[in-house]
């Protein structure tokens, strides 16, 4: 099933308190690593991090802890981890925001879900809202990722259950800078398929990475399709096997990091959008 449950099964560590892991850099010494937890007394994640402008850091999730219902949740943070601001935004329902990017004039592009449909969000520096729209159909739909392009508009990439060929295919909206839907496209066969990233190319089209139980050797399999700039599939290609496990990559780096004695309780966020 998709939807919270689905985005659940994505972490395999479900606390009671966001904790959000910076490296920074990969200094041999790692002495300016750390980490933080950040959270209330109920179920929240974080789902996508980004450094922003000033050093500091834009974080996006989900709360329970602030709310009556799952709401999205973004936190501005300091360079060492401070929370300058936070808000939660959503409406009755599940609400998640799950990509996040500081845009060209310094506020934020948000990605997720409203009850059902995906969601975008225009936020300003501060975190107040310039605009929110939702897209999709009479089926469950959600936005996974979400970058600002070239020509100051947005490309959207998600997952549909209110078009396209199969139980669920990958959805990508191609947006205006106020939001408008300047094209959209669904990809996908007969099973199920979903895009969770999605870049801009060097020749204004954009790579998109998923999965896909439609195409490749069976079960679910990595799924890469490179498109045009009007959305046409340039190719796509799938990695995989049935139940095959990959083996670790070699060279790795190490992951050290150094962990606070107690986790932080956040006063209730501001409310971005009440009533929405």
């Amino acid at each position: 099933m998709f939807g919270k449950e689905d985005r659940m099964k994505r972490h395999l560590v479900v606390c009671l308190a966001v904790t959000i892991l910076i490296l920074a850099g990969y200094a041999p010494a790692y002495g300016d690593s750390w980490s933080l937890s950040l959270g209330g007394y109920s179920t929240d994640f974080a789902y996508d991090i980004k450094q922003t402008a000033d050093g500091g850091y834009i974080v996006a999730g989900v709360t329970a802890s602030f709310t009556n219902a799952n709401d999205a949740w973004v936190l501005k943070l300091s360079p060492s981890g401070a929370v300058e601001w936070q808000k939660t935004y959503g409406r009755a329902g599940y609400n998640s925001a799950n990509s996040i990017q500081q845009t060209a004039d310094g506020g934020y592009i948000v990605a997720g879900m409203n009850h059902g449909d995906a969601w975008v969000l225009k936020l300003s520096a501060n975190g107040n809202i310039d605009w929110q729209k939702t897209y999709g159909g009479s089926g469950f739909d959600y936005a996974n990722a979400i970058q600002q392009t070239t020509d100051g508009g947005y490309i959207v990439a998600g997952t549909t259950r209110g078009s396209g060929a199969g139980e669920a295919d990958a959805l990508i909206l191609k947006l205006s800078g106020g939001g408008s839907i300047e094209w959209q496209k669904t990809y996908g066969g007969a099973g199920l398929e979903s895009a969770s990233a999605i870049q801009q190319t060097a020749d204004q089209g954009y790579i998109v990475t998923g999965y896909t139980n439609s195409f490749g050797a069976g079960g679910a399999d990595v799924w890469l399709l490179k498109l045009e700039k009007n959305g046409s599939e340039d190719w796509q290609k799938t990695w995989g096997g049935h139940r095959k496990i990959l083996p670790p990559q070699s060279g790795r780096r190490p992951t050290v990091a150094i962990s606070l004695p107690a986790r932080q309780l956040l006063p209730a966020p501001a409310m971005g959008m009440p009533g929405c």
